[in-house]
C-alpha cells in the first residue's frame, strides 16, 4: 500500500518514517511505500485516483469533501497549521495590509491563507497571484513580493537573510487551523476497515516515537531519503514542529469536531463552503478519532504546584512595580493640582470626556470639577471642529503643541479666548491630552483695539497681564508694556535699551536670529509662536511663549514686529515631569500594554514589542485576542474577563503566541482602571516572559518522576499510576497485572567490568524492555537492577504470562557493552489483579514474592502469584 505525502521527504513527515524505521507497519502486517510529491502534485488527487490509499492533506480537505470527494480524515498531526506568508521588506511590506497590489505566490491547498488575508481586509482581487515555484529563491531575488511557506521548512532559509523578510501567520488574526492531516477515502473504510485501523494506529505510534527521538529519525531520513536538507535544516524542522504538533500535550492524531466546525465556518465566510455543512462523513469516528489524549492533569497539576513559590515571588515584584507606577501617577496629579495656571485633561476621541481640571481652573472660571468632569470635552469648545484640528495637529507634531489660540465657552455658553498648550500623556493608565491655558480674552480685545489708534493701544497694552512689545527692523524694542517688570524684573525703560541678544539667552537668540533673518528676506514671520528663554534682572531666567506678527504701514510696507509674551516656566516644568513619567514606563523591563474597556490596545511599551515581535504600529488598535495561543479554552478566558470586568485585578500564567508563531509563557497581571463613577474604562497589563523558567520547571518535573539513568518512570511515578489503575480495577472491573523483574547476572557484570558498564547495561535493558511492551503499559525502575511493569487491560493469566515471556525472549540476545558481550537473564514475578488484594502494595508484594520463587527455582523464568484465599468463616 502507498502513503502519498504532500511534499518531498523531510522531517515534516517524521512519524511515518519512524513507523517504518521501528517496524510498526511490519508488525501490523503492512508493507508501506512512502511516496514524496513533486512540485504541483496534489496528494488528494493521487488518493482519489487510486494511486495511493492514504495521503497527507491540509484543511482544504473540507473543500474537496464539499465538492463530493469521498475523503476521510483519519488523524491530525499538526494541532496548529504551519502555513504562513513571507514577504520582502524591500518591497515596502511592513504589515499584512501592505500586500495589497503585490505579486504573491500561494501554493495549492492553502485556502486558509486566503481566509487570513480576507479577515485582515486585504483585497485579494488586487493580488497578482503566481503559480508557486516551491522555492524561496524567487522571493529573495525579487521575482515575487510574497509567497506562502511552511514555518517548519522554508523559514530555515529565510532566517539566514536577517531583516530582508517579514513573516505573517494566520494565528495573529485569530485563525487557528489544523495542519498535515492524515486522510484516506470512504471506500478504504468500507473495503478494508481493519487495514485502515492498523495503518492509522501504526502511523500515530510512529509520530509518538518521532517527536520523542528526533535525532534517530533525522539519521534515518539522511540515510534512506537523501540529503536534500542538511542535518541542521532537519533539526530546525524538528524544533519548530514541537509547539505546532504539541505532542507533549495531546496524543498524536487527536482532533475535535468543534475545531473542524470552526474551520468550515471560516471557509464559509470566504464563500468556499455553505453554512452548516455536515461533517459526519468527513471525520473518522473510529477508536480515538474524536477523543482527547490520555489525561496528564495530575502531572500538570503537580508542575503547577511546584511553581507556586516562584510565581509568588514574581507577583510580589509586580505588585511593587505597580505601586511605583501608582505613586508616579499621584506625583503627576499633584503637580497638575498645584500648577499656578489652569490645567485640564481630556480623552482624545471626538466624543471624549473631560477627565480632570485642577484647582486653578476651578477658581479662574468659577466652576466645580464635579459639575464638568465626565462631560464631553468638545462641548466646551466654541468650535468643536477646532478641537479635532488640535488632536490631529498633536499627532502630526509628535504629541506636543505649544501656544495656540482657541475660543472656549463656559457652562453658560459665554465665549472665552485662551492661549493653550497641549501634550499627549498617560493619565491614570489611559491615553489622554493634558491642556494648560491662559485666558487671553482681554488680550484678544487688546489686539483688535490696536488698529483703532496708537494711544488706545498703549492704554490697553499697559493694563495687560502679558508683555506686549514692538520691535523695528534693526532688532531694537520700540515699545514694551509695564508688565515686563513683573516678568523679568527690568523696567520698560531698561528693556528699551537692550538689544535682542541681551533680551534672550544665547540658545534662544540663535533661534530668534534665524527667524529675524527670514523676516528680512521674505517679509513674513517664520512661525508665529516661539518658546524662548529670557534672562531676569536677579540673574535667573524665565521661559516665555512669544506670539509674533508683522507690522506694516498704510502702504503695506514691512515696518517691524508686534509681539505678546507670557510666562510658561511652570507649564514647561509640568510638561517635563509628565514626560519623565512616560519615559519610565517606556524603559520598564516588563511588557506593559494599556487597552480600552473592550480589550483594544491603546499603548504598548518597547519591552512588550520585544517580547512578542510585533511593532507598535502592528499592535495599536488591535484586540488582545490576536495574541492567543489556542492552548487555553473558553472557560479560562471567561474567568479572566469575569474577574477584571468586575473591577478586580487578575494574576496568573498565560501561554500566548509571538508574531512568528512561537508559543511563550508569561506571568500576567491585569489591573482595571475605573473612572470616578466606579466604571471600568481601561485595563493595564504587565507581562513577564517566564518561558525559560517553565522549561526548567518541566525538566525538573521530569527528573522528579523519571529515572535519570534509564529515563523510565521512577518508584514514585510507578506507584502513582498503579494506585489509579488499582482504583479503576476495583470500581470498573478493568484488567490489571504487575510484573516485578530482577536481572540475573547483573552483579557479576558490575563487579567485573565496573559501574560504567553496569549503568550502560541497565540503560540498554530498559530500552529493550520498553520495546516489548504496549504504549499503554508502564515500565519503571525501582532501584538497582530491579524493575516493575504495570500491564493494563489484562484479564487472564495467559496475557500477563505472554508479556513475561516477551521480556525473557528479549534477553536471549547478549548485550554489547564497551566492546564486551554481556549475557543476563531475569527472574520475574507476575501478579494478576484480584479483589482479594486489599491495596496496591499487596499486589506488588505478591509479585515480589513470586519473583523470589523464580530465583529460587533456578532464575531466568517467571512465576505466577496466586491471590490470597479469604479467611474461613468461624
Amino acid at each position: 500500500m502507498t502513503l502519498q505525502l504532500r511534499w518531498r521527504h523531510q522531517f515534516q513527515f517524521a512519524g511515518y518514517y519512524a513507523a517504518q524505521m521501528q517496524g510498526y507497519y511490519r508488525e501490523a502486517g503492512l508493507a508501506v511505500d512512502i511516496r514524496e510529491a513533486e512540485p504541483g502534485q496534489d496528494a488528494v488527487q493521487a488518493v482519489l485516483e487510486g494511486k495511493a490509499q492514504y495521503g497527507v492533506g491540509t484543511s482544504d480537505l473540507l473543500v474537496h469533501y464539499h465538492r463530493g470527494a469521498p475523503v476521510l480524515v483519519l488523524a491530525v498531526i499538526f494541532q496548529h497549521s504551519p502555513l504562513a506568508i513571507a514577504a520582502r521588506r524591500a518591497a515596502g511590506i511592513r504589515n499584512i495590509h501592505d500586500l495589497n497590489g503585490k505579486k504573491v505566490m500561494i501554493e495549492p491547498g492553502a485556502n486558509e491563507l486566503l481566509g487570513y488575508l480576507g479577515r485582515e481586509r486585504v483585497d485579494t482581487d488586487s493580488l497578482a497571484l503566481e503559480p508557486h515555484s516551491q522555492t524561496v529563491q524567487d522571493l529573495l531575488d525579487g521575482r515575487v513580493d510574497a509567497l506562502s511557506i511552511y514555518r517548519t521548512d522554508e523559514l530555515y532559509e529565510l532566517r539566514k537573510q536577517g531583516e530582508r523578510v517579514v513573516v505573517f501567520t494566520p494565528e495573529s488574526s485569530g485563525l487557528d487551523f489544523y495542519g498535515d492531516n492524515l486522510f484516506s477515502t470512504q471506500a478504504e473504510l468500507r473495503q478494508h476497515p481493519e487495514r485502515l485501523k492498523a495503518f492509522r494506529a501504526a502511523s500515530l505510534k510512529g509520530w509518538s516515537y518521532a517527536m520523542a527521538h528526533p535525532q534517530e529519525v533525522i539519521d534515518y531520513i539522511l540515510k534512506h531519503y537523501g540529503r536534500r536538507h542538511s542535518r541542521d535544516h532537519l533539526a530546525f524542522e524538528a524544533e519548530q514542529m514541537v509547539p505546532l504538533v504539541q505532542a507533549q500535550l495531546v496524543e498524536p492524531g487527536y482532533f475535535h469536531v468543534g475545531r473542524w466546525r470552526h474551520m468550515a465556518d471560516t471557509y464559509a465566510d470566504l464563500g468556499l463552503l455553505p453554512r452548516d455543512l455536515s461533517l459526519a462523513d468527513l471525520l473518522y469516528a473510529g477508536e480515538g478519532g474524536n477523543a482527547g489524549s490520555g489525561s496528564q492533569s495530575s502531572l500538570w497539576f503537580a508542575a503547577g504546584m511546584g511553581a507556586l513559590v516562584a510565581v509568588a515571588l514574581v507577583v510580589v515584584l509586580v505588585r511593587r512595580y505597580m505601586r511605583r507606577l501608582r505613586r508616579s501617577a499621584r506625583n503627576c496629579l499633584g503637580l497638575m493640582e498645584e500648577a499656578p495656571f489652569p490645567v485640564a485633561v481630556t480623552r482624545p476621541e471626538a466624543d471624549g470626556e473631560l477627565l480632570y481640571i485642577n484647582r486653578c481652573a476651578e477658581e479662574y472660571y468659577g466652576v466645580s470639577r464635579h459639575d464638568v468632569v465626565g462631560r464631553p470635552a468638545q462641548g466646551f469648545w466654541r468650535n468643536p471642529e477646532q478641537r479635532q484640528q488640535m488632536v490631529d495637529e498633536l499627532h502630526r507634531r509628535g504629541g506636543r503643541w505649544l501656544g495656540f489660540e482657541v475660543q472656549l465657552q463656559g457652562l453658560e455658553g459665554k465665549p472665552v479666548w485662551v492661549l493653550m498648550s497641549a501634550a499627549c500623556i498617560d493619565f491614570e493608565g489611559r491615553e489622554a491630552i493634558v491642556l494648560s491655558f491662559h485666558d487671553i480674552t482681554q488680550r484678544k480685545r487688546t489686539e483688535m483695539a490696536l488698529g483703532q489708534s496708537e494711544q488706545r493701544f498703549r492704554t490697553l497694552a499697559e493694563s495687560a497681564y502679558d508683555v506686549i512689545w514692538t520691535m523695528d527692523l534693526n532688532g531694537r524694542f520700540t515699545y514694551i508694556s509695564p508688565s515686563v517688570e513683573r516678568l523679568r524684573g527690568y523696567t520698560p525703560e531698561e528693556v528699551l535699551q537692550q538689544s535682542m541678544a541681551e533680551a534672550l539667552t544665547p540658545d534662544s537668540m540663535s533661534q530668534a536670529a534665524e527667524g529675524f533673518a527670514y523676516l528680512l528676506r521674505t517679509g513674513q514671520v517664520l512661525k508665529h509662536h516661539w518658546e524662548l528663554e529670557q534672562p531676569c534682572k536677579d540673574g535667573s531666567t524665565v521661559w516665555t511663549d512669544a506670539i509674533v506678527n508683522v507690522l506694516r504701514d498704510d502702504e503695506g510696507h514691512l515696518t517691524g514686529l508686534l509681539g505678546i509674551t507670557r510666562d510658561i516656566t511652570a507649564e514647561r516644568k509640568l510638561r517635563q515631569e509628565l514626560q519623565s513619567r512616560s519615559v519610565a514606563v517606556d524603559a520598564a523591563a516588563e511588557g506593559v500594554i494599556i487597552t480600552d474597556a473592550n480589550g483594544v490596545v491603546e499603548y504598548a511599551n518597547p519591552a512588550f514589542c520585544d517580547m512578542t515581535g510585533y511593532s507598535l504600529e502592528e499592535v495599536l488598535g488591535q484586540r488582545t485576542s490576536r495574541f492567543k495561543s489556542g492552548v487555553h479554552d473558553a472557560d479560562f478566558y471567561r474567568q479572566l474577563w469575569g474577574t477584571i470586568t468586575s473591577g478586580n485585578p487578575w494574576r496568573g500564567e498565560v501561554v500566548n503566541r509571538r508574531k512568528d508563531g512561537m508559543l511563550y509563557h508569561e506571568l500576567l497581571t491585569i489591573a482595571p482602571v475605573k473612572n470616578e463613577q466606579g466604571a471600568v474604562v481601561r485595563y493595564v497589563a504587565i507581562k513577564h516572559d517566564i518561558s525559560e523558567r517553565k522549561r526548567i520547571e518541566q525538566r525538573l518535573e521530569h527528573l522528579a518522576h523519571f529515572d535519570l539513568l534509564t529515563d523510565l518512570p521512577n518508584r514514585t511515578l510507578f506507584f502513582d499510576r498503579l494506585q489509579q489503575a488499582f482504583f479503576r480495577a476495583q470500581r470498573y472491573q478493568e484488567g490489571l497485572a504487575v510484573l516485578v523483574l530482577d536481572l540475573d547476572g547483573f552483579k557479576a557484570v558490575n563487579d567485573s567490568q565496573g559501574h560504567q558498564a553496569g549503568d550502560l547495561l541497565l540503560a540498554a535493558f530498559a530500552y529493550r524492555l520498553k520495546q516489548t511492551l504496549r504504549q499503554s503499559d508502564t515500565a519503571a525502575r525501582m532501584g538497582g537492577d530491579e524493575f516493575t511493569v504495570l500491564l493494563h487491560g489484562v484479564r487472564q493469566d495467559e496475557d500477563a504470562v505472554t508479556a513475561a515471556n516477551k521480556v525473557l525472549e528479549a534477553l536471549v540476545q547478549p548485550f554489547d557493552i564497551l566492546g564486551q558481550r554481556c549475557q543476563v537473564s531475569a527472574s520475574i514475578g507476575v501478579a494478576l489483579f484480584h479483589q482479594a488484594y486489599a491495596s496496591p502494595d499487596m499486589l506488588v508484594q505478591a509479585a515480589d514474592g513470586a519473583m523470589y520463587e523464580a530465583k529460587r527455582a533456578g532464575k531466568n523464568r517467571w512465576v505466577l502469584a496466586r491471590p490470597p484465599q479469604p479467611a474461613p468463616e468461624s
